[in-house]
């Protein structure tokens, strides 16, 4: 029993601690690359030399991940360019080759702006770095994050589940910590190097929120499971209360640590209200003691996890209807919409693979059953992927060649798609170089489907082989590195 007082009495005095600095932190002044007229594109140059690579993964400010995209001196292509009307998190994946397997990736984020015009390359330590073709205050910017990552580690802490055996006041303790070297080294390097004011508040600010994560995140957390959750003390609910104005902060809905942070406190807010922490509730809540931009985000967010949980679910589209109403971000809304235009008038789940409903290039829906009898008398080779599977992308270039080898034969490529989103898709298709294909999906429902339940769909790529009859000859056929598929071809073809 007063072991439990002593850690509550701990967490109440961190956050008066917190509070009482926070007045120090100076206020976010603004989104400072955001400026009027610019254009939506990011571009990044990549410049390899000989034997090098750049790796990159990228986050939108829809929160969808691409699978990592590597450049080298083979690439046709050096360059990355991303369309968003958002800023936009890009991380960098440099191998250390010296390290242990599990040990030799270093990874650093960034994040970019529409309009920002980049160059990447390699330092002479072999850390990924960018540079603005456009500012040069930029660049320091830019900089500083690689720096960061070399004296005290990445910028953004991990947020793994591991640390969940620790305390939560010796967790709050360790972020301080942490975030008194980063404010330290931020004052030598901007005496050093310019950097702007709205670049020393993000960073601040990043921090502020990266104490009140760790506050709340093993008491409420959604990607922690329960049985790994603390009990929250109920004697810290008025002192939780106090958290409320600091999410009233327009300028920081791009902050990972802040909207992680807005959204565990809906959660808090749930718990407060002796209501189920379901999407329902989450949805009330935020629209009840939440404002502005952060409002609109956590709104959407809601309403995409559900999207990706069940869309057909009959509350949902009750959610929906008031979402449309309720954000007042264009954008968040325009990106719902345009995902659930897939689900327009879609036929309740089939029990027959047959009837699984596919999502076509030209907003058109088509069943797999029509699909296959379309291709009669051709092979058909089914290429399951998504924008997320680094290994699908990888056959990608080699399916492409394949193709290409059987041009003008009986042989139909068809590419479909697991993808939770129509945008991810859409996305995932122009880095696979699918956005020209006429055969190209999106499996409507996805893992949910009678196809991916007949054929038990567990991991991709997969590849299934269907006969000139339209009868599965293999369900789980050889990739297209595997030699052994132009051998089956070849057989095949002959009857």
């Amino acid at each position: 029993m007063k072991k439990n007082n002593l850690v509550n009495f701990s967490v109440l005095f961190m956050l008066i601690v917190y509070v009482y600095y926070s007045k120090y932190i100076p206020p976010v002044q603004g989104q400072m690359y955001l400026l009027e007229g610019r254009s939506d594109t990011i571009s990044i140059y990549n410049n390899i030399k000989k034997h090098n690579s750049i790796n990159w993964q990228v986050v939108d400010g829809y929160e969808d991940a691409s699978t990592r995209l590597e450049f080298n001196s083979a690439s046709l292509d050096l360059s990355l360019n991303l369309v968003s009307k958002l800023p936009i998190k890009v991380s960098t994946i440099d191998i250390d080759s010296t390290k242990p397997f599990f040990e030799n990736e270093s990874w650093v984020s960034f994040i970019l702006y529409p309009g920002d015009r980049l160059e990447a390359y390699k330092d002479i330590e072999g850390f990924t770095r960018l540079r603005s073709l456009k500012d040069s205050v930029r660049t320091n910017e830019l900089n500083f994050t690689v720096d960061l990552k070399q004296h005290i580690g990445e910028i953004s802490a991990f947020k793994g589940v591991f640390s969940v055996k620790i305390p939560v006041n010796e967790q709050v303790d360790l972020s301080k910590k942490r975030a008194k070297k980063v404010f330290d080294y931020l004052n030598i390097y901007d005496r050093r190097k310019m950097v702007s004011k709205g670049f020393r508040s993000y960073v601040y600010n990043n921090f502020k929120f990266d104490v009140i994560h760790y506050m709340m995140r093993d008491y409420f957390s959604p990607f922690i499971m329960d049985k790994y959750k603390k009990p929250f003390p109920d004697k810290l609910i008025s002192v939780y209360d106090t958290l409320n104005k600091e999410f009233d902060c327009n300028e920081c809905v791009f902050i990972d640590n802040y909207n992680i942070s807005a959204l565990l406190y809906a959660y808090f807010l749930c718990y407060k209200k002796g209501v189920k922490n379901d999407v329902y509730n989450l949805y009330s809540v935020v629209k009840e003691n939440f404002k502005d931009k952060t409002k609109d985000y956590l709104l959407f967010r809601v309403v995409k996890m559900k999207m990706e949980e069940d869309m057909q679910e009959s509350g949902f589209k009750y959610m929906l209807n008031n979402f449309y109403k309720d954000c007042k971000d264009e954008n968040y809304v325009a990106y719902i919409k345009r995902n659930m235009s897939v689900m327009e008038n879609v036929t309740p789940l089939q029990k027959s693979f047959m009837s699984s409903e596919l999502f076509g290039m030209e907003s058109k829906k088509i069943l797999i059953k029509n699909l296959i009898e379309s291709s009669k008398d051709k092979l058909t080779y089914i290429d399951l992927w998504a924008s997320w599977c680094s290994p699908c992308i990888a056959e990608m270039p080699i399916s492409h060649q394949l193709q290409q080898l059987y041009k003008g034969k009986k042989i139909n490529f068809i590419f479909i798609s697991l993808d939770k989103s129509r945008v991810a898709w859409e996305n995932g298709m122009i880095r696979a170089k699918l956005n020209q294909s006429k055969d190209s999906y999106l499996l409507i429902n996805g893992s949910k489907s009678a196809f991916a339940k007949h054929f038990k769909i567990s991991s991709i790529p997969r590849y299934i082989l269907i006969g000139k009859d339209g009868k599965v000859i293999n369900a789980d056929a050889p990739r297209p590195s595997d030699p052994k598929i132009r051998e089956l071809f070849d057989e095949l073809l002959k009857k």
